[in-house]
């Protein structure tokens, strides 16, 4: 079994996918441009700190000395674990009041590189950051270092939780929540007009196929689609109106010869061949009859707000096929309610069904076996007979058109029982299939009672 992927879904998956990505690539960009920035505020405090230092030297007997300070007044926040040294360039000294270890830490080259940051290992191995700064005091050419411990992981970590709680939360979390909650919403609505397409081509049916997808509002990448389809159904629906047509005609063609065909053979003398013949003429009127009402119903308009009374249409019914050759094999008993029953629908639609359902249980009855229908107050009509009754398994297919149980030894030609169905659908009712108890099958229809709204407009 295929599995038909949602759009909407896809859709929201997707953005969602996209959303999380640029955000996690924003988020790392600007961790990143933080991490930059931090740094190099380091190296500015480093530097500050330096220059802080320098008006805190004295030279005495031409030798640089740093006065007794708190490390404390040198180091902003970002300078951590602050160490500083001051070196005589001339002799290579270090001052009085140096951090003890940072000179021989850096090595003999120091006095030789640039003004600027650097790092450096420790005696413990770790990374420090540096700062080196030459200048002149007193005449003496000296450099300043400061020294800071870099950020470790544990620190970094920190760091960026706290930035992302004070920065990127604020800023992203509604736009987080504000794209979850829109992008559904936004989807729904863009594929609203998906969802009227598929409500206006479930009406497309056999009796609607005049039914086209309207074009308003449609997206404009989906409108080639509904213009193709409804291009397709213009020509299915000129098919139909000329089958419909050809039907119908064919079948008002024929009526005609089949009356003077009738009307011939009544003027023969009575014998086995007269009456095989006229059997055979009644089996050929019967499938024009049903030809004309499938065509009459194929090009009917949908059903009106008209009401009829169910029984009196059941007893008109009874009254004019009792006098048919083939009822005087069976007794017809006509069962009716007290009162009317008032139903929503077309008398003469009604009427052919029923005939169609009578027809069908004389046709399977056995000789001398009665015909029974049943009207009740809640709107259904029952037909029973006592013929061979229905398989199980053929209760379907015996409503479809044409069709004929292999060992069926009936003369219909399949159309009248797919006739009822076509007329029971449209007046929104049902129909099944049961055993008669004693042998038999019972047929029952069952329509809406119409309410009292509706009785009032037909009457008016």
């Amino acid at each position: 079994m295929s599995v038909h992927p949602s759009i909407r879904r896809q859709l929201i998956w997707r953005l969602s996918a996209l959303f999380l990505l640029s955000l996690i690539l924003s988020s790392a960009i600007f961790l990143y441009q933080a991490w930059v920035n931090r740094t190099a505020t380091l190296d500015r405090s480093l530097r500050d700190a330096a220059l802080q230092l320098t008006t805190d030297l004295e030279v005495a007997q031409d030798r640089p000395r740093i006065q007794d300070i708190a490390a404390a007044n040198l180091a902003p926040a970002e300078i951590r674990s602050l160490r500083y040294a001051v070196i005589d360039r001339r002799s290579g000294t270090t001052a009085e009041g140096s951090s003890p270890g940072l000179v021989r830490e850096l090595g003999g080259s120091l006095v030789s590189l640039p003004d600027g940051g650097f790092d450096f290992r420790d005696a413990a191995g770790r990374v420090d950051r540096g700062y080196l700064v030459h200048m002149s005091k007193a005449g003496i050419p000296i450099a300043v270092i400061i020294s800071s411990a870099t950020l470790s992981l544990a620190d970094t970590i920190a760091w960026m939780q706290d930035e992302i709680s004070s920065e990127l939360a604020p800023v992203l979390a509604p736009l987080f929540i504000g794209t979850v909650l829109v992008a559904p919403f936004t989807i729904r609505r863009s594929l609203r007009p998906l969802a009227r397409l598929s409500a206006e081509a479930a009406l497309i049916e056999p009796s609607r196929t005049d039914v086209r997808l309207a074009e308003n509002g449609v997206p404009a990448e989906i409108l080639p689609l509904v213009r193709t389809i409804n291009t397709a159904m213009q020509r299915i629906d000129e098919g139909f109106e000329l089958q419909r047509r050809f039907t119908s005609n064919a079948a008002h063609e024929l009526r005609t010869p089949l009356a003077i065909l009738r009307a011939r053979i009544d003027g023969l003398e009575d014998g086995a061949a007269k009456a095989g013949l006229l059997k055979d003429v009644e089996r050929m009127t019967r499938l024009v009859s049903q030809l004309l009402v499938a065509g009459r119903l194929e090009m009917q308009q949908p059903l009106s707000e008209a009401t009829v009374d169910l029984a009196a249409v059941a007893r008109e019914t009874v009254e004019r096929l009792v006098i048919l050759p083939a009822a005087r094999e069976h007794a017809l008993k006509l069962a009716l309610p007290p009162g009317p029953v008032v139903v929503r629908g077309e008398e003469e639609s009604l009427g052919d069904a029923l005939r169609n359902l009578i027809d069908n249980a004389l046709a399977h009855s056995a000789a001398g076996k009665p015909v029974e229908i049943r009207v009740a107050a809640d709107g259904s009509v029952e037909v029973r007979d006592r013929g061979p009754g229905i398989p199980a398994e053929h209760r379907e297919q015996i409503f479809e058109r044409f069709w004929r149980a292999r060992k069926s030894s009936g003369e219909g030609a399949g159309l009248g029982l797919s006739i009822v169905r076509a007329i029971v659908q449209r007046h929104h009712g049902s129909i099944s299939v049961a055993d008669n108890p004693g042998g038999g099958a019972v047929f029952r229809l069952a329509f809406p009672l119409a309410t009292q709204s509706a009785m009032a407009q037909a009457a008016s």
